[in-house]
């Protein structure tokens, strides 16, 4: 954000139906966080920078994320709107149709990206030692995700681990895995020598094989830790990052609870920020593993089921020193 420029604030607020009252140089409007109850209003704005902190719970921001996330825009078109609300000259009229085209446009390329990809050339896995000795998975559980090996002597990728990745029905993508490194690669196709991955926002690993009729959803970063976490019986999907994504949530939505299984490192708090916006529809606990152990896939069967019985209410965990502190930083 460039703190130099003055934002017209009071007219966005004022835009997008938002009450508020001034206290100095800045607006005092109702914190933004849906499982933030509160009877006075405590979040305030800045008139000048645009930047907003909310002294009861710490959610922060800036006008720009506060825009995307009123309007659903990108990032892009939230910064287009406040500048553009910034010029005296343009109407109301020309300023939404302006939004109104970008988003049109939005619709159209992201509903392209959902495509089907080809198989790549794969065999069985008959001995694995990465899946079955450093990370544990039996030959049932390796052959339930249908984990294999690509097969291409002498090109790149040969003998890495290949994990189709289907979602509502069709292949959207590959996720590919070294043995011999830490490397890993989602999608595939060539581009002059190169690998490319194909978008993965719009995807949750997982999700066609959960039942119509539950109710409660564990979510996980990575695939491994979503593989086993279901040995408690769970029903699971993977992110395939973390962040969850605006078509992601919209998945969700069919869910009464959603469960977010952290990592212990401070990457993984991203998905607490952006399950914010789902505690307003449904009820959101978080899971962590326990302090001397990284993921979940380093944790016994019996410590991720002890530490399920540990799962906070997302409402009190940002109000944790470690989740404030990560917020801070951000």
């Amino acid at each position: 954000m460039n703190y130099t420029v003055k934002y017209n604030i009071e007219k966005i607020l004022k835009d997008l139906d938002i009450p508020y009252k001034l206290a100095g140089n800045n607006a005092r409007i109702k914190c933004l966080n849906p499982t933030h109850n509160e009877k006075d209003p405590s979040m305030f704005v800045h008139l000048d920078t645009g930047m907003y902190h909310c002294f009861g719970c710490g959610t922060k921001g800036s006008i720009f994320s506060l825009v995307k996330d009123k309007l659903n825009l990108t990032q892009e078109e939230s910064y287009q709107y406040v500048v553009e609300q910034n010029k005296g000259g343009n109407t109301e009229e020309e300023v939404y149709q302006y939004l109104l085209d970008q988003m049109s446009k939005r619709t159209v390329k992201e509903s392209s990206s959902l495509i089907e990809v080809k198989e790549l050339n794969t065999i069985p896995i008959t001995s694995n030692f990465y899946l079955e000795y450093q990370r544990g998975f039996t030959k049932e559980e390796i052959h339930k995700w249908n984990i294999r090996q690509v097969y291409s002597p002498r090109e790149p990728y040969h003998n890495w681990i290949y994990i189709p990745i289907h979602f509502k029905g069709k292949l959207r993508t590959w996720f590919l895995r070294s043995t011999f490194s830490n490397r890993k690669i989602y999608g595939y196709h060539k581009e002059e020598n190169t690998i490319i991955g194909y978008p993965r926002k719009d995807i949750l690993f997982g999700y066609d094989s959960i039942p119509l009729e539950t109710t409660e959803i564990y979510g996980f970063e990575g695939i491994f830790d979503k593989i086993w976490f279901e040995r408690t019986r769970k029903q699971t999907v993977a992110f395939l990052g973390n962040r969850i994504s605006k078509e992601q949530r919209e998945s969700l939505r069919r869910f009464k609870k959603l469960v977010l299984g952290l990592d212990n490192d401070n990457a993984s708090l991203q998905l607490v920020e952006d399950a914010l916006q789902l505690a307003n529809t449904m009820e959101v606990y978080i899971w962590c593993p326990p302090v001397n152990k990284k993921d979940a896939n380093e944790c016994t069967l019996e410590e991720m089921i002890e530490s399920s019985f540990k799962e906070v209410d997302i409402s009190e965990f940002i109000q944790s020193e470690r989740y404030l502190k990560w917020s801070l930083n951000q």
